[in-house]
C-alpha cells in the first residue's frame, strides 16, 4: 500500500514537471514570437509611417519614397511569411 502511494506520488509529481515544462516551453515561444513581431514588422511598418510622413513636407522627389516604401512593405510581407511558417508545426 506504501509503495503504491509512493508510486502515485511520483507520477503525480512527473505530471506537474511536464505541465510546468510545457507551459514554460510555451511561454518562451510566445516571447519569441512578439520580438519577432516586434523587431521586423513594426519597425518596418514605422520605416514605412514616417517615409509616408515625408511625402507631405519634403521636395525630395515623392517616386523616390514611394519605391522605398514599396520595398519596405515586401520586405515586411517576405518576414511576416517566414514568421508564419516557423509557427506551423514540424
Amino acid at each position: 500500500m506504501k509503495s503504491q502511494k509512493e508510486k502515485q506520488n511520483l507520477e503525480t509529481k512527473f505530471q506537474k514537471e511536464l505541465l510546468y515544462s510545457f507551459i514554460d516551453t510555451q511561454e518562451r515561444e510566445r516571447e519569441r514570437i512578439a520580438a519577432d513581431l516586434h523587431d521586423n514588422v513594426g519597425a518596418s511598418l514605422g520605416a514605412v509611417n514616417m517615409m509616408l510622413n515625408q511625402l507631405k513636407v519634403t521636395s525630395k522627389d515623392k517616386t523616390d519614397i514611394l519605391k522605398e516604401c514599396k520595398e519596405i512593405v515586401q520586405n515586411t510581407s517576405e518576414s511576416t511569411r517566414q514568421i508564419s511558417y516557423n509557427l506551423l508545426p514540424p
